[in-house]
């Protein structure tokens, strides 16, 4: 049987996916003014709107045919994130230009003589076009910024479109992408370092897995056994986030972040476990909050809300190594495929 594979467009800020099944047909288009994010429920695949809509755009047989079509649209999104800085670094060329004819058209028009003509200088709208500021600098996950649990959740600026890991294109390279990896690997290890951010679900291996999660996502939850056997091969670091349940996760991740690292793990986990924690939500079954001031952990978490958005993560859990490669959902699955993955890039 031929295995369907897809593609996705984007124009106009619209998001069109395809199917090469039986011919090439349309999937689903998405508005990206509604700044969806993406994420994999069994063999859906879903957004959900920054408004907290969420819908269902697409429901295969298989999970790695969803996680196929989640890869082709993270695709098409990097692609129009590439053409929009394109696009930003052509105006800022353009305005410089123009900028230094004017500053030379008014050095000739001091030095004219009096009876000449004054030359014609443009005024630049350039100058306070948005589309010709710098995209914003990723936040230090190294420092608790911002300095309140409202700033810290707050969304950086940012483009419509994801930067998760893709294939290089003819405008970037083999390098620019490694060192792209390498930053990111970087950082997510020197914040893990903090013990500020994270829980740990195992250490003492010689690699380490970082993983964006939400508890209230629910392939956060089908994914959460697999991470913990992972847990036995490698060093598995949660990086607990909001992104999918908002203010209905927050009060289920912070009191597990308030608690010493040894403790978390045991915390997190209750979270999954069947009829106790996420997967049968209730008021008696939420974690109690931590005897002690959890303001820490409300910044810490703020701050691992700003690091999903402004690396634009696609959705909820997003896996990456220690090399600072997103690894696939299907890799993880089978344990072949993943000390294939990882010895491709041995630790450093």
């Amino acid at each position: 049987m031929t295995a369907i594979t897809f593609n996705a467009t984007v124009k106009n800020n619209q998001l069109t996916a395809f199917s090469t099944w039986q011919g090439r047909r349309a999937l689903f288009v998405v508005n990206l003014h509604n700044r969806p994010s993406f994420y994999l429920n069994n063999a859906a695949l879903m957004a959900r709107m920054q408004y907290g809509e969420e819908i269902l755009l697409w429901s295969g047989l298989a999970s790695d045919e969803a996680e196929r079509l989640l890869n082709a649209v993270t695709h098409a999104l990097k692609q129009a994130a590439r053409r929009q800085t394109a696009l930003k670094s052509a105006l800022t060329l353009v305005a410089a230009a123009l900028v230094a004819t004017g500053l030379y058209a008014g050095t000739r028009a001091m030095n004219a003589p009096d009876d000449a003509p004054a030359p014609f200088v443009q005024r630049q709208a350039f100058a306070h076009n948005p589309a010709m500021m710098q995209p914003p600098a990723m936040p230090d996950l190294t420092r608790l910024q911002p300095q309140t649990p409202r700033q810290a959740m707050m969304p950086a600026p940012q483009a419509a479109a994801p930067q998760a890991s893709a294939p290089a294109t003819p405008h970037e390279t083999a390098d620019q992408v490694q060192a792209a990896e390498s930053q990111l690997a970087a950082n997510l290890q020197k914040a893990a370092g903090r013990s500020l951010f994270t829980v740990p679900l195992s250490s003492g291996h010689a690699r380490t897995l970082y993983v964006f999660a939400d508890p209230s996502c629910p392939n956060c939850q089908n994914l959460e056994p697999l991470f913990e056997a992972l847990s036995t091969q490698y060093n598995v670091l949660v990086f607990p986030t909001t992104a999918f349940g908002g203010d209905k996760s927050a009060p289920l991740i912070k009191p597990v972040l308030c608690l010493p690292p040894e403790q978390r793990k045991a915390a997190w986990q209750k979270l999954f476990a069947v009829g106790d924690g996420m997967l049968h939500l209730g008021k008696d079954n939420a974690p109690a909050a931590a005897p002690t001031d959890c303001d820490l952990a409300g910044k810490a978490l703020g701050v691992n809300d700003v690091a999903f958005k402004s690396y634009r993560f696609p959705g909820t859990p997003w896996v990456i190594a220690d090399d600072g490669r997103h690894v696939p959902q299907a890799v993880m699955r089978n344990p072949d495929d993943m000390v294939k993955f990882m010895s491709e890039h041995p630790e450093k």
